[in-house]
Order: structure tokens, then C-alpha cells, then sequence
């Protein structure tokens, strides 16, 4: 028998100097996610936008990173061999303008056993708005998933990062 650890943790916050209602408008288009894929595609990461539909319920948005097991830490390599796929579904509420915020939710799947998701918000700020993303992150492999979740929250935290960089530059290009 053996002991199932807690998931990760990782919290990451994003600042824009822009109104949180202009931040939602252009976060929530199309533009922006295909220039994510294209930014993505330029770090040398295979990426692409398979869905983005809005309607009542608030923006859905699937896309995929196609990766191979070079990419990943050696010990990574025994639980998920070859190529493989990262699905990732973001989805945001409707913006909610008398709160001045939208909430939303995030997975990523991935063909192995390893469990990402985590609930994210756009609000607004003194100096603009943030985007707030809290994440857990588990992996469902005895003995070596508690030696691996500290890579994997890294590793999301780090694409968080780059992608709030992205997110900075984008939107005061788009201003």
C-alpha cells in the first residue's frame, strides 16, 4: 500500500495596466488566442487553437501542445513515453460588468495519469486589472508521482509566466 500525496499548489497573478473590461473584450477573442498558438509555435512547441466558441455561458477555448517525451525530465520519460498531447480547455464566465470581474476554469489533459486544472479570474484593480489563476496539479503514479508534482507545478507555473508575458505585450500592442 502506498501513500497518495496532496496535489500542488501554484498560484500566479498577472497585472495589466488596462481596464479590466477592455482586458476581457480582447482576451476573449480569437486574434489573441491565434497569436498565442503563433507565439507558442515560435518558442519551437507545437501548438494549436482546435476550438473557441462564446455564446450565453461565457468563451470556451481548446487547444493542444504536441510534445515528445525529450521534452520532459528523464524520470518523466518512464511515465509518459514518446509523443504525446496536451489538451488544454479554458473556459471564462461572462464578464459581469457591475462586479467589474469574470470568473472562469481551466484543464489540462494529458494521456498519461496526471490531473491539472484550476479556476481562474479577471478583476478589476486600482491600476488596471489582474488576472488570477490558481492551479492544482497531480500525478496518479505510485512511488514517483510525489518526486514528479514538484516538476509539473514548476512547469505550469513557468508556462503561467511566460504566457502572462505574452498576455502584457499583447494586449498593450492591442491597446
Amino acid at each position: 500500500r502506498y501513500r497518495v500525496a496532496m496535489p500542488r499548489s501554484v498560484d500566479h497573478t498577472v497585472s495589466l495596466d488596462v481596464p479590466v473590461d477592455v482586458l476581457y473584450q480582447r482576451f476573449t477573442t480569437v486574434e489573441y488566442w491565434e497569436d498565442l498558438v503563433g507565439f507558442w509555435k515560435s518558442c519551437n512547441l507545437d501548438t494549436e487553437l482546435r476550438e473557441l466558441s462564446t455564446d450565453d455561458s461565457g468563451t470556451s477555448v481548446h487547444f493542444a501542445h504536441i510534445m515528445s517525451a525529450k521534452d520532459l525530465p528523464s524520470i518523466a520519460r518512464k511515465v509518459v513515453p514518446g509523443k504525446f498531447v496536451v489538451m488544454r480547455e479554458q473556459h471564462f464566465d461572462p464578464f459581469d460588468a457591475s462586479a467589474e470581474r469574470a470568473g472562469g476554469h481551466y484543464t489540462a489533459r494529458v494521456s498519461a495519469p496526471v490531473d491539472i486544472s484550476g479556476q481562474c479570474s479577471l478583476a478589476s484593480t486600482p491600476s488596471g486589472s489582474q488576472l488570477q489563476l490558481t492551479s492544482s496539479c497531480r500525478i496518479k503514479v505510485p512511488i514517483i508521482g510525489g518526486k514528479l508534482e514538484p516538476l509539473l507545478a514548476t512547469a505550469v507555473k513557468n508556462l503561467f509566466t511566460t504566457e502572462g508575458n505574452f498576455t502584457v505585450e499583447w494586449i498593450a500592442g492591442h491597446s
